[in-house]
Parts: C-alpha cells; sequence; structure tokens
C-alpha cells in the first residue's frame, strides 16, 4: 500500500470546502439486453422487498479525477472514478445524523461515537470510505485516514500531516472523522483513533477478529450495506470502460447475486475460453460452498458463524434487514444458487433442509420477526411429523393436510414438479410470490398456502397467478386449485377467511379456472 506524499498539501487545500468534480451520466434502453417485456426477471434492481421496477434510463452521478488522491490516500483505489449509489448518500446522512447527535466532550473522549458498517466482502468497502472522504473534503470537516504500519494521516484546511498511533489521545483528532478500511494491513481501528476523533468508521468484511472487540469497548453502531442494484453495476462496468459488457450484466447477476468482483471478473475476462474459465472455476467453489453448508448444519447455529466461513461467501449474501441497514441477515441471492444448495441437500432429512431454509431464505429478511416465526412453523406443521391440519371453508366443509414425505427444492424448477406425482410441499426461497408462502400438491388439489398473522399478511392475486405461471403447463389446468390461510390463532384464521373470499370473489386464475378459499390456524 503507497503512502502518502505529505509535500502535496497545497494540492490538497485547493478542494478544501469545494464540491469535487461530477458528470451526471444515464444508462440507455441500449445498454440492456433484447428481452422480451413480459419476461419473468427473477431479480429486481435492487433486491429491495417488493421488487422495484427497473428503470433502463438509471440516471447516476460519477464522481472523476479519482487519480489526483492516489498520491494524499493511503487507501488502494481500484479505479479512478466513483459511481454514487443511494445507499452511500444514506448511510452517510446516518452516519452525520448520530455524530451530531452524540458529539463527544472533552470529558467523553472514552464514549466517542463508534461508526462500523458492515460491507459483504464483494460490496466494494475501499469505494465507500474513498467517497465518505471526499464529502468530507467538500465540506471542510476534518478527517483522517488510517494507513499501514500504525500510521494515520490528518486532512483538513492546512493540508495534510502523517502521525504514528501512540494509543493516547491526539487533541489533532478532536474534530476529524476517523476513516478505516479493514484489509491486508489494517485489522482495527487504531487506539488513538477510538480515543480522540468525532468518530470513528470502519469499513470492513463480515470477520469479527476485525471489530468485535473495538466495536464492544467503544459501543460501535453497525450498520450492513445493501447490495448494489442492477443499475448500479451495470453504471460501473460502463465507466471502467467495459460499455458493450453491460448487456451481460442483468444475466449475471441473475445467477451470480449482485457482486461487484464476480461481474468484474467477468468483465475482465479476453476470450470465450476464459469466460468459460470463470463459470466453470464459478461453479466449483459455489458448489463446494453448498456442500460445506448441507454437511455441517452447525454453521448456521448463529450468524456469527456464517459471517466467519468466508468459504460461502459466493453463495451466502449478507444484507441489511431494514432501512436503517442495523440489523443483518443472510440469504441465497438467486435461483441458480438455490439450486446448487438444494442439489447439496442429497438425502438429508426433512427438518435439516428447512433449517437451511430458515437461515438463508430471501422471505426471512421480507417479514416481521414475528410474521417469519409463524411461517416457519407453518412450514414444519406442513412438511414434518403426522399431525394433520383442519382446514374448513365459509360453507362449514373441512378438510385435513397430512404432511407429505417430499419436500421440492425451494426453487422454480422446484414447482414444477407440484401436482405431477405423489404428495409433495414446496416453499419459494428466493422468487417472491405475493401473498403465497408455500404449496403443497398431489395428483388431484393443489394448496397454496400463505401464513398469516393479524398485522403481517399480504393479498394473494399476483401470487395465485404468478403460481400458475411457473407450474407445468400440462399438470395446473386439471388440479383443483385452493387457497389456505394458516393464522397462528383462531380469531385470525376466521378474520382472513372473510377477506380472502371477498378479495378473490371475482379472480379467476389465467387459466380461467376459480380458487376455494380455506383457513386454519395453529391454536389447536
Amino acid at each position: 500500500m503507497p503512502l502518502p506524499d505529505t509535500q502535496c498539501p497545497e494540492e490538497l487545500k485547493a478542494f478544501w470546502g469545494k464540491a469535487w468534480a461530477t458528470e451526471q451520466k444515464a444508462l440507455s434502453p441500449t445498454d440492456w439486453p433484447n428481452r422480451s417485456p413480459d419476461d419473468d426477471v427473477e431479480i429486481d434492481d435492487d433486491f429491495a422487498d417488493p421488487p422495484k421496477p427497473v428503470d433502463h434510463c438509471f440516471a447516476y452521478t460519477c464522481y472523476t479525477g479519482l487519480h489526483i488522491l492516489k498520491t494524499v490516500l493511503p487507501l488502494h483505489l481500484p479505479c479512478d472514478v466513483i459511481v454514487e449509489r443511494a445507499a452511500y448518500k444514506e448511510l452517510v446522512a446516518m452516519i452525520t445524523q448520530l455524530c451530531l447527535k452524540e458529539q463527544p466532550t472533552v470529558s467523553e473522549l472514552y464514549a466517542a461515537v463508534g461508526i462500523l458498517p458492515l460491507i459483504c466482502l464483494n460490496s466494494g468497502k475501499t469505494i465507500f470510505l474513498v467517497y465518505l472522504f471526499l464529502h468530507c473534503l467538500s465540506r471542510g470537516q476534518p478527517v483522517a485516514v488510517q494507513g499501514p504500519r500504525d500510521t494515520y494521516y490528518i486532512f483538513n484546511a492546512e493540508g495534510v500531516a502523517m502521525a504514528v498511533d501512540t494509543g493516547l489521545y491526539d487533541p489533532r483528532l478532536r474534530e476529524c472523522w476517523a476513516l478505516v478500511d479493514s484489509n491486508a494491513h489494517v485489522l482495527q481501528p487504531c487506539m488513538s483513533f477510538c480515543l480522540s476523533a468525532l468518530c470513528v468508521v470502519q469499513t470492513t468484511p463480515p470477520e469479527h477478529r476485525r471489530f468485535k472487540e473495538w466495536a464492544k469497548q467503544f459501543n460501535a453502531v453497525r450498520f450492513v450495506m445493501p447490495p448494489p442494484g442492477v443499475n448500479e453495476i451495470m453504471a460501473v462496468m460502463k465507466e471502467l470502460g467495459a460499455a458493450e459488457f453491460t448487456r451481460r450484466v442483468p444475466d449475471l447477476v441473475r445467477k451470480w447475486g449482485p457482486c461487484f468482483r464476480i461481474i468484474n471478473s467477468f468483465a475482465t475476462a479476453q476470450d470465450s475460453r476464459r469466460i468459460l474459465e470463470v463459470e466453470e472455476n464459478l461453479t466449483h467453489a459455489a458448489t463446494a460452498a453448498a456442500k460445506r453448508l448441507q454437511s455441517r448444519p452447525g454453521l448456521l447455529a448463529s450468524a456469527a458463524r456464517l459471517d466467519f466461513d468466508d468459504s460461502l461467501s459466493l453463495l451466502v449474501f449478507l444484507r441489511p434487514k431494514d432501512a436503517a441497514m442495523v440489523a443483518r441477515g443472510h440469504c441465497v441471492p438467486t435461483e441458480h444458487l438455490q439450486g446448487l444448495l438444494d442439489a447439496a441437500r442429497g438425502s438429508s432429512p426433512t427438518q435439516d433442509a428447512l433449517e437451511v431454509f430458515n437461515m438463508l431464505s430471501r422471505h426471512s429478511l421480507m417479514r416481521n420477526a414475528a410474521g417469519w416465526t409463524h411461517e416457519m412453523k407453518v412450514h414444519r406443521r406442513l412438511c414434518i411429523g403426522d399431525a394433520s391440519l383442519r382446514i374448513y371453508n365459509s360453507v362449514g366443509e373441512e378438510r385435513t393436510l397430512c404432511p407429505p414425505s417430499v419436500l421440492l427444492p425451494s426453487t422454480l424448477a422446484g414447482l414444477q414438479s407440484v401436482g405431477t406425482g405423489g404428495a409433495c410441499y414446496w416453499c419459494p426461497a428466493v422468487a417472491k410470490f405475493e401473498g403465497v408462502d408455500g404449496a403443497m400438491g398431489d395428483e388431484e388439489d393443489v394448496y397454496a398456502v400463505q401464513a398469516a398473522i393479524a398485522d403481517d399478511y399480504e393479498m394473494p392475486a399476483s401470487g395465485l397467478a404468478r403460481l400458475w405461471k411457473n407450474m407445468d403447463p400440462d399438470v395446473r389446468g386439471r388440479l383443483r386449485w385452493n387457497y389456505v390461510v394458516v393464522a397462528d390463532i383462531e380469531e385470525t384464521g376466521k378474520g382472513c377467511l372473510q377477506r380472502f373470499i371477498e378479495y378473490l370473489q371475482g379472480f379467476t386464475l389465467p387459466g380461467g379456472g376459480k380458487v376455494t378459499v380455506w383457513a386454519a390456524d395453529l391454536s389447536g
């Protein structure tokens, strides 16, 4: 890692308190692959829940001329441009709010604000830190950057000054935002930063050894940066000079997930042979990760174990659970990767398969905690053990649903088997079916299932239509279609029964059929 040139304060002072040079750019429809508007795209623009429509003319801000910083900043800059992500602006706003709210006084130095964005290995943590540095520079906010070999560099209106960490309070840091990029050369914030700075911002992969001790000691706030959107990845690839490659980005992200490093490995491949090698290497590594995860269920015992195991990073992605970016969750982001995980399941017991689903399904990030807990109870009740579930409709009819012996793969390909043979159960791990959390089927009936509690349920028309669209065309038309809302208590079940009957009164499936609505509850 190069050290800053402390002899060029005049060059830095020219940018102090001034907006950095930016260009307003946009993707165009020609940057996108030729695809029918009716194609069922399984990933959305930013992996938001619910999905957001893709903007084919996505406008973005590009920070240029970053080569100037390479002589004054102790960070490895992988490129000379930064594409501003929406998450960057949101995270900077959150950090600013914390700093304004909790500015430490001299007598409170040991309670200095610690701010720790936990960023997935492949999300561009150094780029965000450079973006944050430019934010400070343009606003005349003193900022310090930790370098290698116990050094740090203070940037203010006077220029840049180098210092060595003494483990003691440094008054020059009192007004500074102290930035730390955890990498091969720097593991944790130095003690002078922790004791002195207005706030400490560390960007790090999710490895506890890099942040656990100092974060606990200084009461750090941990943020999780969301994965980049398809639009954002395309914009970055375009700015890196791979304009023709942008057309391939949506399909690659749909297959391998929203990872800059992975997508760039395809962009830098020189020919079809090299592209094939990249694909084969990724498949081999992801398959090995899937087998490792299925053979060691203990890895799923805690989020910390998943964070620590870097071998899973191609398969398991880290993302925030909500807009606050504080609570984090893990998920397998694409149908392709989920298929590799399901294929590695082999003859694992259904209970183990459901535990993997519980920890890694994207659906766990779409519901509140109570809603997800109830959904997992419903899945377990419907596919494990011998206890049947009584369901009832509005005219007094009753049926019993018995757990089938087959739990299908939780991909769209797995859904194709519903109704083609014996009794089976399916629950989607990646794809979003609004108002449908699972499906049970045999040779005569299909039961679309929603796990509902009083404050967490969805209307199912679009989910039922999508379920029809993704089932075997030779099978779906001959099945009797049923919709079952499984509540936690009887009162909620009866209320949802009437509500969904009214909602689906005029609804017909794409094939023209009607749906019978049933209810059940787990309180009995």
